[in-house]
């Protein structure tokens, strides 16, 4: 049991990627291009939200972790190329 639990605590501290890149391209990509509107209760293909229309915290969420999931995804295949 002992042997396991070195082996994870010497995983952890392995990075496969910049986690500064992640936050940066994040950033560009929710702030830079507008995707943070995309939280609209009422969905549109634009990204501006009148004041009107009620937002979801909750459908953020999951658009900013499903945005940093690909990004994640795409820096670890780069690692491995």
């Amino acid at each position: 049991m002992i042997l396991i639990a070195n082996e994870w605590n010497e995983l952890q501290v392995e990075r496969h990627f910049k986690v500064e890149l992640l936050y940066v391209i994040f950033g560009f990509f929710s702030i830079g291009l507008k995707w943070e509107k995309l939280n609209a209760i009422i969905p549109t293909m634009t990204t501006h939200v009148d004041s009107g229309i009620p937002t979801s915290y909750i459908l953020k969420y999951f658009i900013d972790v499903f945005l940093l999931f690909v990004i994640s995804m795409i820096l670890y295949g780069k690692f491995l190329l």
